[in-house]
């Protein structure tokens, strides 16, 4: 990942899981190459309409087997916005 990404994904802690909308979040290196430059957390790739409903129900699954997790969404190549 980015260094902004993976400081931000450090600071959230390690009980995280992580979204990233189709964009240039992904190719920058979430998922990565030959375990290498990805995330060592779960990450999933949601529609950017979606990405809030799916981490909605991803983090009420944890709860529902007993993990407390953060969810977390970075996008950011101008098609996403708030």
């Amino acid at each position: 990942m980015t260094p902004v990404a993976d400081a931000i994904a450090i600071s959230v802690g390690p009980d995280t899981v992580l979204a990233t909308p189709p964009g240039c979040v992904p190719g920058m290196g979430s998922v990565g190459f030959n375990g290498t430059t990805g995330t060592k957390i779960p990450v999933f790739h949601p529609l950017l309409t979606n990405t809030a409903a799916m981490l909605a129900g991803v983090k009420r699954q944890y709860k529902r087997v007993g993990r407390e997790v953060t969810a977390l969404a970075i996008a950011g190549d101008g098609g996403a916005s708030d």
